[in-house]
């Protein structure tokens, strides 16, 4: 095992490797072998070959992934038939149990292959028809989904928890590794309904992902942040792409549908909400912002609740505030509304200032709506206090140069704010946004002076300091009125 697994990881990136496995490993017996080797049954609790046979499912899924590109891969196609054939062939197998070797039942075919699939990139061909079969069988269990718990009491995997009961784990981490699989996925409503919010829980092993949270939602987040930003959240060395139609489809449709869950939004999804969020920077800042309807991209009633649910967690939290300076700043310089509609330099200080005020807003009812507590606001506060918050907003990529270098300057300042409202125990109740996030605001008024300095020298309102951070400050206050 330990050869094949050594021979696995030194062929990663062979294409013509991973396709003469594939043809020599037909689903049947794929899933044969997969079911034995997980198998713990005659072992004891520490088996040397846990570790080496989890390594050695994630290449094989690796090299799987990679035959299945090839043979998609256009005018360089590698044994497409084969490999159409191979991936069709799975797809039927799924909602199958394997007789193991010994005669006893073992796993669905959906979750043995989805086990080994979470590590590799595959075809968009083959992750939309996967997902396809497993939603259509899962949800011919009552209630859908129940029956992945059915194999803990007939099978024990070596590898412990780290094999996933639940299918959908492995194919949504698949399918955030292979962006354009997510994007046709969530340009399905039905798909995206049942998979943002439709799946019932109660049903389902609760497995805990990297996260804390559920496995399957984690990565189902994942898949999501992909579907709406065409990047690899699994991959940090991912460059931003540039958005095409589905990706705001995409995004509308998921906010439209995450906004009416309301409270019932999974928590899981709150980090990777702030992500994608970050990422259509431009699209955020122009909606929280701005005054007009015509003006904002998205829904601003669905942003402001997929805003207030992401702000109910500390992680997410900061790390939509601390990103989207860079955003803000970057607004400076779009002297026009969304729609293409000139604007003067002074309306975007103020735009700015609003989107301040609508973040301040969300995060004020996040913590003092109808589910908030005296107690859950302590453990958010202190949360905030002591989390080391150096490097978080790093962690992801992001569109735009201007983001790396606004994090350290405008972000600091917000955190100072935050810590000093924190430590000073003072909110919305007894204070203007304007008096919260006063650094904040200030820090981006001197910003906005140093990209617009012959146009404020010109305007009487904006030629002073105190007069260009009294403009910020109105903005402010007026934007965390939801109605404005």
């Amino acid at each position: 095992m330990a050869h094949l697994n050594e021979l696995l990881d030194s062929q990663q990136n062979n294409e013509y490797f991973a396709t003469h496995l594939m043809s020599q490993l037909p689903p049947n017996k794929l899933l044969l072998f997969l079911g034995d080797i997980y198998d713990a049954e005659g072992t004891g609790p520490d088996d040397p070959r846990a570790a080496i046979i989890g390594d050695m499912g994630e290449n094989l899924g690796i090299a799987l992934g990679l035959a299945s590109q090839s043979g998609h891969a256009g005018t360089d196609t590698i044994q497409p038939d084969m490999v159409a054939a191979w991936e069709d062939d799975m797809v039927a197998l799924g909602g199958q149990r394997v007789i193991l070797s010994d005669g006893r039942q073992g796993p669905y075919g959906f979750q043995l292959m989805s086990n080994i699939m979470g590590s590799g990139e595959y075809s968009t061909h083959y992750l939309t028809n996967y997902h396809e079969a497993l939603v259509s069988w899962e949800q011919e269990m009552s209630p859908p989904g129940s029956a992945w718990n059915r194999t803990a009491a007939l099978y024990t995997p070596i590898t412990g928890d780290a094999f996933r009961l639940d299918p959908m784990t492995g194919l949504m981490e698949a399918t955030a590794r292979s962006p354009e699989a997510a994007a046709t996925i969530f340009s399905n409503d039905e798909a995206s309904e049942y998979l943002l919010t439709g799946r019932p829980l109660e049903g389902l092993p609760p497995e805990l992902g990297e996260g804390g949270g559920r496995a399957a939602s984690e990565a189902i987040g994942n898949a999501f942040l992909a579907a709406t930003t065409g990047m690899n959240p699994y991959d940090p060395g991912a460059l931003p792409v540039e958005y095409e139609d589905v990706h705001r489809r995409n995004l509308d449709r998921g906010l439209a549908i995450m906004a009416e869950a309301g409270d019932d939004l999974q928590p899981e999804f709150r980090e990777p909400m702030a992500k994608v969020f970050l990422n259509h920077g431009e699209e955020y800042v122009q909606t929280s912002g701005g005054l007009d309807e015509r003006e904002r991209p998205l829904h601003k009633e669905h942003l402001f609740e997929v805003t207030r649910q992401l702000s109910r967690d500390p992680d997410a939290y900061a790390l939509l505030n601390s990103g989207i300076n860079a955003a803000l700043v970057e607004s400076f310089h779009h002297t026009e509304t969304f729609d293409g509609e000139p604007i003067d330099p002074g309306d975007t200080l103020s735009r700015a200032g609003m989107a301040v005020g609508f973040l301040e807003q969300a995060r004020y009812e996040a913590l003092h709506g109808e589910l908030a507590t005296a107690e859950s606001r302590a453990v958010w506060d202190a949360r905030m206090q002591y989390h080391g918050w150096g490097g978080i907003v790093g962690q992801t990529p992001y569109a735009g140069d201007i983001f790396q270098r606004g994090v350290d300057v405008w972000s600091q300042k917000w955190l100072d704010d935050e810590l000093e409202r924190i430590n000073d125990g003072y909110s919305l109740d007894s204070k203007k946004v304007s008096e919260i996030r006063d650094r904040q605001l200030v820090a981006l008024a001197e910003e906005w002076y140093e990209i617009h300095p012959d146009w404020a020298e010109s305007s009487e309102s904006h030629n002073t300091r105190f007069g260009r951070v009294g403009e910020i400050h109105a903005s402010a206050n007026l934007g965390n009125n939801r109605n404005s």
